[in-house]
């Protein structure tokens, strides 16, 4: 249920980073792995200054809230990947792709533990799903500024200009 709510009570913040996770996802990946690296010791200098102490309780929520949001448009870039490659139509609203794209991601942690022999491979591809997603999430969430801002698209170079072809006179 927590995932869903940035997509019912949030949805252009959501769009806003799923579509830059389209755009860029390798730049968003990056920028959630400093994040995730950054995180702690971020909050042992908060800690150690007296003006950042009363500001741990803030950073936490932030950035609780950054992966939540994060992970929302993850899992609609996860759903529509998942639909796509089963040519299938998907759920229409925003909250209902939220819940599918979790409900995969959660799907193969679960039946991972039942299935007694490849279900280690399938709670491990799961849960590196998991991570990837949060992740990137946090970087989507970085980039588009908690989903106030659009992240532009990125630049596609045009084809040069091909030079004319030389006439030939015929002989």
């Amino acid at each position: 249920i927590l995932l869903i709510l940035p997509a019912v009570f949030f949805p252009k913040n959501t769009e806003a980073a799923a579509a830059a996770i389209t755009a860029d996802m390798w730049k968003a990946c990056g920028v959630g792995a400093l994040m995730v690296i950054a995180f702690f010791p971020g909050l042992v200098l908060m800690a150690v200054s007296v003006l950042g102490i009363p500001l741990i309780p803030f950073a936490l929520m932030v950035y609780a809230a950054a992966a939540v949001l994060g992970f929302s448009a993850f899992s609609v870039l996860l759903q529509a990947k998942f639909f796509e490659g089963i040519k299938k139509a998907g759920p229409i609203g925003l909250p209902g792709k939220v819940a599918v794209g979790y409900a995969l991601t959660a799907g193969l942690i679960f039946f991972g533990k039942l299935i007694p022999f490849v279900g280690g491979v399938l709670t491990l591809i799961g849960l590196m799903l998991l991570c990837f997603g949060a992740m990137t999430g946090l970087g989507a969430a970085w980039l588009t500024r908690m989903g106030t801002k659009p992240y532009p698209a990125p630049a596609v170079p045009a084809a040069p200009a091909q030079a004319p072809q030389p006439i030939i006179p015929a002989q």
